[in-house]
């Protein structure tokens, strides 16, 4: 997906840069919000790291959501 929108040249908004870029096209972009879920556990387990060990380096951490089954 990644590579399919570089070739596309879709920029980080998920708009076509020359689209993007096109000043005809000023005004006329709708914006939705969307909540992000993944990155939302991943702030909150952050958080939560980060106030327990409070003196230790964290920034070695990567944190990876990963979706499980709500059984």
């Amino acid at each position: 997906m990644l590579l399919a929108s570089r070739r596309e040249n879709i920029g980080p908004h998920g708009v076509a840069m020359d689209e993007a870029l096109d000043p005809d096209n000023q005004g006329l972009f709708r914006v939705d919000v969307v909540r992000d879920f993944a990155q939302a556990a991943i702030n909150r387990t952050k958080a939560e790291y980060e106030a327990q060990y409070k003196h230790d380096d964290l920034g070695s951490l990567q944190f990876a959501a990963v979706l499980v089954d709500p059984e």
